[in-house]
């Protein structure tokens, strides 16, 4: 049977998403590494979170960094 766990790890991304927003409100987009390091979460914590805060339309990739040798670093913003 698939067990739908709810609990520490769901109670956590909630604070992680308000922590991602409240971080966008007091400055300007940032990456998701620049949110990891400000928040101090995991990545798939992270990863989780911008998930649900793109699907409730809160966040959106509003552009990137110029790539250095690499794939461009997605910049996250909140909506208007």
């Amino acid at each position: 049977p698939v067990r739908h766990q709810i609990g520490p790890k769901r109670f956590l991304r909630g604070e992680v998403a308000g922590a991602v927003v409240a971080f966008l409100r007091a400055t300007k987009p940032a990456t998701a590494k620049q949110l990891r390091v400000q928040i101090g979460c995991g990545h798939a914590t992270l990863f989780h979170a911008l998930e649900d805060l793109r699907l409730a339309r809160a966040v959106h990739v509003v552009g990137q960094l110029e790539p250095n040798g690499g794939r461009p670093s997605a910049l996250y913003g909140l909506c208007k």
